[in-house]
């Protein structure tokens, strides 16, 4: 039997082996910071909550489950257009034949680059070395279906 202080282990030999809070290492505190944090500053679109039942209206149980089970339903459907969306793909670059009726397929292949620069760094290096960097930098492609 145990108490509060004591918790029993079996280990997989089956032996029993009784813990105390003793035993256990003691937790470790969070040092408090050496300055107090800065305060950040104000957002740019402040919001402000009015106190709950200021107002006229009631949020009550059935526009909760309504919002709740549109979710669920925008969820699933999500889901299942990424899945079917992933699945043309793969068909489309593997080389798969499309056949033709109602619906067109479009699709393309876009490179992109996200060089590693920021302003700062073009006002003092210079275009050039923006450029330099531009060119040094892989694409990265991505691949676009769509359906109409």
């Amino acid at each position: 039997m145990t108490t509060e202080t004591e918790r029993e282990h079996l280990p997989r030999n089956g032996t029993k082996r009784v813990h105390t809070m003793k035993d256990s290492k003691p937790k470790r505190q969070k040092k408090p910071p050496a300055e107090p944090p800065k305060p950040m500053l104000p957002p740019e679109n402040a919001i402000d909550v009015a106190p709950e039942g200021s107002s006229e209206e009631t949020l009550d149980q059935r526009r909760l489950r309504e919002l709740h089970e549109a979710h669920e339903m925008l969820v699933y459907a999500r889901d299942r257009y990424e899945a079917l969306y992933k699945r043309a793909q793969d068909l489309i670059i593997s080389g798969c034949a499309i056949k033709q009726g109602t619906y067109k397929v479009d699709y393309a292949t876009r490179l992109v680059r996200r060089p590693k620069y920021k302003q700062v760094v073009i006002d003092l290096k210079g275009e050039e070395f923006q450029k330099d960097i531009l060119e040094k930098t892989r694409p990265h492609a991505y691949f676009r279906v769509r359906v109409q």
